[in-house]
């Protein structure tokens, strides 16, 4: 009587111990999902101050603010400035997400 109930004791154990670790797993991932977004929303955000400070009268500033975009390596980059709007287009693309920031200036 004694044996069974020390050999279902550790059953439980086995069983809660798995469900542990996939509940643990499943809580992961929501929190890199989460990460993604907030990465997103930082790069926006970003990007758009970092084009507010340019002064796109000068050619130079407008060359390091493509610089500057290009040099983000987690996404494939494309900036196109627009004279007659006095503003950028900022396409970013990688595996999961695009970003589309259009006429920023």
């Amino acid at each position: 009587m004694g044996r069974l109930k020390g050999q279902m004791m550790i059953i439980t154990a086995v069983i809660v111990s798995v469900m542990m670790v996939s509940v643990s797993s499943s809580v992961a991932q929501l929190g890199d999902r989460e990460y993604e977004y907030r990465d997103e929303a930082y790069i926006s955000n970003m990007i758009r101050g970092e084009a507010s400070e340019v002064d796109t009268r000068y050619m130079k500033e407008r060359q390091n603010f493509q610089k500057m975009v290009h040099s983000i390596d987690t996404y494939t980059t494309e900036v196109e400035y627009w004279s007659a709007q006095n503003c950028f287009n900022v396409t970013l693309s990688n595996r999961r997400s695009d970003i589309n920031l259009r006429c920023i200036s």
